[in-house]
């Protein structure tokens, strides 16, 4: 990654350092080996620099500390900097849209992409991230329904029990539901 310096730091959900990896000329490096899958945040001495999705495989690594990083290797990081960069195109859309209606326009198409990128992903852990990260604008039954659709050891995982659980909270609160 050009333009970082010093010391990387691998940590998991909670923040908890994973691993650590001495950075020379921007390169850096970290090894193991993991059962199953899981989200780590890569930063450095300042700031949390992005998520990378810890799978079975090769994880690259590469861009500009001031501009973007790519995560690549993987299916779950493949697809998250995929998505990433679809993103990231519509937003620059939307930041030079000179009327109301282009925003909304944009908005709208935003909230299509990311419902494609969750169809298009429930085979992999970023999906589930996915998941989490839309579940307040979908009703309790609809999260249950998009986790069904996973693998059941997606599911089993940590991030996968607490959706299911969270969904079947809300079931019993939702409109509609008696008390």
């Amino acid at each position: 990654i050009t333009g970082l310096g010093g010391t990387v730091y691998l940590m998991d959900e909670t923040g908890e350092t994973i691993s650590e990896s001495q950075v020379t000329n921007g390169k850096f490096s970290f090894e193991g080996e993991t059962e199953g899958v899981s989200m780590a945040i890569l930063g450095d001495d300042y700031q949390p620099l992005m998520v990378v999705f810890l799978e079975p495989g090769k994880i690259n690594i590469s861009g500009n500390i001031d501009e973007n990083i790519e995560v690549k290797g993987t299916k779950a990081n493949d697809r998250n900097t995929e998505s990433t960069e679809q993103q990231f195109r519509l937003f620059e859309r939307y930041y030079t849209a000179s009327t109301d209606e282009e925003r909304e326009a944009i908005l709208t198409e935003n909230d299509e992409l990311s419902q494609a990128t969750l169809e298009k992903n429930t085979d992999n852990y970023f999906g589930l991230f996915l998941l989490v990260g839309m579940s307040n604008d979908l009703a309790a039954t609809e999260i249950v329904e998009y986790l069904e659709r996973f693998p059941k050891e997606l599911q089993e995982t940590e991030l996968g029990k607490e959706l299911r659980e969270t969904a079947q909270g809300r079931m019993k609160t939702e409109i509609g539901q008696p008390y």
